[in-house]
């Protein structure tokens, strides 16, 4: 340690130089007094007048180019990537040769790689792009999820990259593709969103060592020059000899013959052989069976028009526009961001999205199998920052789209129309790829870290309805085809919306947004008794225990996850404990990681169970103590703080009242984060979309003895409302101590089901007042 110190020491000493250093200021205070706060802040920093350190040529050589590695992974994952190191692109970013390169290698429209490999069920994603490694040189590389079939045709998906590359440079550079991208960005710069000011100044200091003053603000985002021979000098090092092919899958392990120096990856390296090199080589797009590779179709899904739409009369939250059987649509027009960018969320809610393992494995099918379907133009809406995607929820299925809004409706559209006829349309082929994707995934998530495993513990005992990974594995595996049609039909004939439309549109639009789902996919309005509820356990004052073998054996790591339940809260209560939470928050940090040492993973914060049931979560994990002496530690602390709490004087609980009040009367940054904030109230159900301001009016009115008085009743070891349920996951270290005794009061849950058979649940939450919410 001494030794790491002073190396540590000897660097500061000769780096630390003003000359080498940028800073970002950004305040509400005046140019004057931002340049004094910096002369005070780094004023006295010395200006050694030195050159950064430099590492000058690249660590591929010759001898390094030309190979292909095999690789084992811990998780089951199959993938290739080609790697090309190329020159330093540092002073390229005026026409940014790597973005041309791999806006065309990623696309995923037709004539791309990656629609040609999912044709043959070799491929499930791909992503290419460029890194900026050092001052002296950079990389290409082009990675692709391969399938089970893919890894066994891995030579041929190899060749359709290099026959797609061969195109590129037979054919030179298209002026077209990018004058496209470069509009794009010139829109995406002109309407860049605001983000946090501590993002904003990160990188614009960074930007500052690598841009000229007047492109610091645009250089990351804007194509300024169309510059072809810097784009074929590029193209042309695309080529096999300077080429690294990374193959990594678990059905390598037992077949490699070297072992990674720091962390013991089996990997095996070879030369490609010349059987190899004269196949790609040779790779072109007029070989019959690689033919359907060509160029993206023109975009015509770029904005041209951003009127913006007038916002009187003006409200301070959205409204509810419709409120029917079939749907319940809040919109607001936006009157602060000033952009002519909408956010559409709607959410396809029925009860048969899980009333069953198989139905929740098959809603997961459906959302992934809309994508696919929508690949064919979404990814050219994404390039036109026209974004959308669908995922899987307990309730149903999400689609989500934002951008431009002169031509969203136009996608919505699309989407719309891909998923009315998905029965019609999904063919066997992409129905065996995505059920291999979801095993892929299922498999993998008994591969994440235990802290992972130690919430998925949590969630099996608490909510009422929770398939476990065991149940939806097994009934993933009997699936067919047409069982999933027929889920298809039975899902879309009836389902309830819920949709939140907000930004750059008018109340008539809105109405024709809403129209356009509703005719498309004309969904029976369900009985609101069957529409899906979560239901949260109701535990009693007492401590229950939950605890069993992380699932990776050959994890170190444990974790602990507790739950302190408060349950349904007035917003008062609500107030307290997000105050509670704040006091402990940093203290739990400093105390249980830094001093401690517990482990690297350290967190608190408040979690909500079935849209309203509130709780204090505090999770740990660590390799170097058992969750038994973590839950130990815990519960020391609390009571430390307790006593904090008691004996905190006035100023310093009004600092920190302050501090949670500014934090919850903040403001969002962009219309994204208002229309997310908006959206959590629609999905919990609650639609109080003045939550965060009325919290703050809360926090503002407590007084030490309120918040000691609930301390005491649901946190404190003795106190009346104490309700604890802890999940504790035991790893390879720690495997030993899973058995041990646990003191006589504590429930040990063997069984999540089971235990939820004996307990009460909460019952479902009162509907808002959406009379009062109607425009």
């Amino acid at each position: 340690v001494a030794v790491l110190r002073e190396a540590l020491l000897d660097f500061h000493r000769k780096y630390y130089s003003a000359n080498l250093m940028q800073v970002c200021m950004l305040g509400k205070e005046s140019l004057d007094e931002l340049e004094k706060m910096a002369m005070e802040n780094f004023g006295e920093v010395a200006n050694k007048d030195i050159l950064p350190p430099a590492f000058p040529g690249t660590p591929y050589t010759s001898d390094q180019t030309g190979k292909i590695l095999h690789v084992v992974p811990i998780k089951d994952l199959r993938y290739v990537e080609l790697l090309f190191p190329v020159d330093s692109t540092d002073d390229l970013y005026r026409s940014k040769p790597t973005s041309y390169i791999a806006h065309l290698l990623g696309h995923e429209g037709a004539g791309s790689v990656l629609a040609h490999l999912k044709e043959r069920g070799w491929a499930n994603d791909l992503c290419a792009g460029g890194t900026n490694q050092a001052s002296d040189f950079s990389t290409l590389s082009i990675t692709i999820e391969l399938t089970d079939a893919g890894l066994e045709h891995v030579d041929a998906v190899v060749e359709a990259v290099f026959a797609y590359v061969n195109m590129m440079r037979t054919t030179g550079p298209q002026e077209w593709t990018l004058r496209e991208t470069q509009t794009v960005s010139d829109n995406n710069f002109r309407f860049l969103s605001k983000r946090r000011p501590i993002d904003f100044t990160q990188q614009v200091a960074a930007n500052m060592h690598l841009y000229p003053v007047e492109h610091i603000i645009s250089g990351p985002y804007k194509i300024y020059d169309y510059d072809p021979n810097i784009i074929t000098k590029f193209v042309d090092k695309m080529v096999v000899e300077n080429c690294i092919v990374f193959v990594v899958a678990k059905a390598f392990e037992g077949k490699t013959t070297q072992k990674e120096k720091w962390y013991g990856t089996d990997y095996s390296l070879a030369d490609i052989s010349p059987a190899q090199a004269r196949r790609w080589t040779a790779a072109s797009v007029s070989d019959p069976s690689l033919s359907d590779l060509g160029y993206p179709a023109r975009n015509d899904l770029i904005c041209t028009d951003f009127a913006l739409r007038d916002p009187a009369p003006k409200r301070e939250v959205p409204g509810l526009l419709r409120d029917t059987p079939r749907c319940r649509v809040f919109f607001k027009t936006d009157d602060t961001y000033r952009m002519p960018k909408l956010n559409v969320l709607m959410a396809l809610n029925t009860g048969a999205a899980y009333a069953t393992p198989a139905d929740a494995v098959l809603t997961v099918f459906l959302a992934d199998i809309l994508t696919e379907h929508c690949m064919h133009f979404s990814y050219l809406a994404s390039m036109a920052d026209l974004n959308s995607g669908s995922y899987n929820a307990k309730k149903g299925i999400v689609i989500n789209l934002s951008g431009y809004n002169h031509k969203l409706h136009v996608l919505l559209s699309k989407i719309l129309e891909e998923l009315k006829e998905l029965h019609n349309k999904v063919e066997e082929s992409l129905f065996e790829r995505i059920k291999d994707k979801t095993s892929e995934k299922f498999t993998n998530f008994l591969f994440e870290q235990p802290y992972h495993h130690a919430v998925y513990g949590t969630d099996l005992c608490m909510e009422d309805k929770k398939w476990n990974m065991e149940e939806k594995m097994e009934a993933l595996a009997g699936l067919t085809l047409d069982d999933l049609k027929q889920f298809a039909q039975k899902f879309l004939s009836q389902f309830h919306l819920e949709m939140l439309i907000h930004g750059n549109a008018s109340r008539e639009e809105a109405d024709r947004l809403v129209d356009t789902v509703l005719d498309a996919l004309d969904p029976a309005a369900p009985d609101p008794s069957a529409r899906p509820v979560t239901r949260v356990a109701k535990l009693e004052a007492r401590e229950y225990l939950y605890r069993f073998r992380e699932f990776n054996a050959d994890d170190a790591n444990s974790s602990l996850e507790i739950l302190y339940q408060i349950g349904r809260t007035t917003l008062t209560a609500n107030a307290t404990l997000v105050f509670v939470q704040h006091l402990l928050n940093e203290p739990a940090f400093n105390e249980l990681r830094s001093q401690e040492t517990l482990g690297y993973i350290v967190h608190t914060s408040l979690k909500t169970c079935g849209g309203d049931i509130k709780h204090l979560l505090v999770l740990i994990q660590s390799d170097s103590f058992d969750p038994d002496h973590c839950d130990a530690r815990v519960e020391a602390f609390l009571a430390r703080q307790r006593q904090r709490l008691a004996e905190m004087d006035e100023e310093e609980f009004a600092t920190n009242v302050r501090a949670v009040v500014e934090q919850f009367r903040e403001r969002c940054k962009n219309l994204g984060e208002e229309s997310s904030r908006y959206w959590s109230e629609i999905d919990r159900g609650s639609c109080v979309f003045r939550k965060h301001r009325l919290v703050a009016d809360e926090v503002e009115k407590l007084a030490p003895a309120d918040v000691l008085a609930f301390y005491d009743r649901f946190l404190a070891k003795e106190g009346p409302d104490r309700r604890k349920i802890s999940v504790r996951v035991y790893g390879k270290n720690h495997a030993a101590r899973m058995d041990e005794a646990v003191d006589d009061d504590v429930v040990l849950i063997e069984n999540p089901a089971e235990f939820k058979k004996h307990v009460s649940f909460f019952p479902p939450a009162d509907l808002p007042d959406f009379d009062g919410m109607k425009m």
